[in-house]
């Protein structure tokens, strides 16, 4: 990811003096997997900003923008009014070369009516930021894009770790929709991953002899999340998945928690947190039920262990109706089911101290995180902030997956 900072001079008008201008580049995957492994980042640069001194208050936003894959790019444009310490301010007025569709080229012009969007508003601190993005989202993945969100337990609810809610600002990076399956988990067993990474208390068969075995998922669980891996287990799947495409290492991996919680549950057009993620007909959620999530007594018909992914999708199972539980962004089963890995070392004081943007969690520790909850758990344990934690080297149950792209 390419950063620019550019300042222009005083400009006196409706903000009193100049726009600051931060030209943030983002930029992640492509339709396949080659293709988007080696994508090249757009660059925005010769950001200039001034505010029309003809009454009308309108604010010019100029600016170059180069890709060297020659890629349409989706423009889109945030607001500071404290020098950039957060970037929440709501901009809608905006005309120009903005939105989807913007093709590389120079002298790019954006007009921001900033009476609409801020109407009284006065002040010398106020940046814009102006973001580029060519990504596609790889196959079986949702895209979440570049922004800023409130993480930690906003309602006082959970435990200490959880606190203080603090603001993070996130580059774009892509997450699995579901939790990886026992179907997925068996090419990778079959494709070269070691006997160190199956365990018989999994939904897998092993079957041949030593030196050529095969799996395969157990009859009914073809599509149930993998569960009894290990933190190592996780990471060495991701590193496989990133082979067998022809990606670079690590171009698959974990998921960070701050990347996590996000995606569970941020809902940017009413910019808030939700206890359980968010609806996909946009209406939030604060209370579980078995309709929408797995967890201890739902009366769902897996009681007592998992339910296939994407199983809380809003039709009937039989003669069970769910409820549409998937997130924001686009994500299922992140409320229950199973516990995910996640790539960070846990610890309860990070919050205190974690960097503003883009955090990976302490550079070590004894435990690494979990988040989402599981099966077993009562709903005050599947809050989207809920942190847990385990030993890396654990297998159980409960305890499972799935995959994050883009460089945390």
């Amino acid at each position: 990811m390419a950063r620019q900072v550019q300042s222009v001079g005083n400009h006196r008008g409706y903000f009193r003096s100049g726009l600051t201008l931060a030209a943030l580049v983002v930029a992640l995957a492509a339709a396949t997997a080659p293709a988007w492994g080696q994508n090249n980042p757009p660059v925005v640069s010769n950001v200039i900003a001034s505010q029309r001194t003809d009454g009308s208050k309108l604010v010019d936003v100029y600016y170059d923008l180069a890709d060297a894959d020659a890629e349409a790019c989706t423009i889109t444009v945030k607001a500071s009014s404290d020098a950039g310490a957060s970037w929440t301010l709501s901009i809608t007025a905006l005309s120009g070369d903005v939105g989807p569709g913007i093709m590389p080229g120079n002298g790019k012009h954006i007009v921001w009516n900033c009476v609409v969007d801020l109407p009284g508003a006065f002040g010398s601190q106020y940046k814009v930021r102006v973001c580029a993005d060519d990504h596609i989202t790889p196959p079986g993945m949702v895209a979440v894009p570049a922004s800023e969100f409130q993480m930690g337990d906003p309602w006082s609810e959970g435990d200490a770790d959880e606190r203080p809610v603090h603001t993070v600002y996130l580059s774009q990076y892509c997450i699995d929709t579901y939790e990886v399956t026992n179907a997925f988990y068996c090419q990778f067993l079959n494709a070269g991953g070691n006997d160190d990474h199956w365990t018989a208390s999994q939904k897998i068969f092993q079957q041949g002899s030593p030196g050529s075995y095969y799996y395969t998922p157990v009859s009914g669980y073809e599509n149930h999340p993998i569960v009894y891996v290990n933190y190592t287990d996780a990471t060495h799947f991701c590193d496989w998945r990133s082979t067998v495409e022809g990606l670079p290492a690590g171009s698959y991996r974990l998921p960070t928690e701050a990347e996590w919680e996000k995606a569970a549950g941020w809902d940017p057009v009413a910019n808030q947190h939700f206890r359980f993620g968010e609806h996909s007909d946009g209406g939030g959620y604060n209370s579980l039920d078995g309709h929408r999530a797995n967890f201890y007594g739902s009366g769902d018909p897996f009681d007592n262990g998992t339910t296939p992914v994407g199983y809380y999708d809003g039709t009937t199972h039989g003669s069970y109706t769910t409820q549409n539980a998937q997130c924001y962004y686009g994500c299922y089963d992140m409320s229950g089911n199973v516990w995910e890995w996640c790539y960070d070392w846990y610890s309860a004081t990070y919050y205190s101290s974690s960097p503003s943007t883009d955090p990976t969690g302490p550079t070590s520790g004894t435990y690494r995180v979990l988040r989402g909850g599981n099966w077993d758990n009562y709903p005050s344990h599947c809050r989207s902030a809920e942190r847990d934690n385990n030993p890396p080297s654990n297998r159980v149950t409960t305890i499972g997956f799935r995959c994050a792209a883009g460089t945390p």
